[in-house]
């Protein structure tokens, strides 16, 4: 399956360079701006995997761009991963975290995040 990374950032580099060559390709700025959207996606090899990168913007509590991008899908892809961070749990104070702990974001920017793992999570379900 192709991977499709959104956001070549550091993180999206990364991952660029430890998938095989032809399996893995890369949308970033300029040419792929979710503050200035495009009309549609570039065509996409079929089937795909999505990892998304891109940090919400810090001019909205919630994350457009995300939600732009959702709207922008033709063919959806077969699974999407959505890089975000533990901060949407809070403090933990040192203890282990995972997806069963409850949410407690404590920062304007984890909150961002979260709302962006709802609008996903609901954009799925749907």
């Amino acid at each position: 399956m192709h991977t499709v990374v959104v956001g070549v950032g550091y993180t999206g580099r990364r991952v660029l360079a430890l998938l095989p060559a032809g399996s893995i390709s890369g949308l970033s700025r300029p040419e792929f701006d979710l503050d200035m959207p495009p009309e549609t996606l570039p065509e996409l090899p079929q089937p795909y995997a999505l990892l998304y990168t891109v940090p919400p913007g810090t001019d909205s509590e919630n994350d457009p761009r995300l939600a732009t991008l959702l709207s922008l899908f033709g063919h959806l892809p077969e699974r999407i991963v959505y890089l975000s961070t533990s901060g949407v749990y809070g403090n933990a104070g040192g203890e282990m975290v995972d997806e069963n702990r409850t949410p407690a974001p404590a920062t304007k920017r984890a909150r961002r995040r979260l709302a962006a793992e709802i609008l996903l999570t609901d954009w799925c379900v749907r």
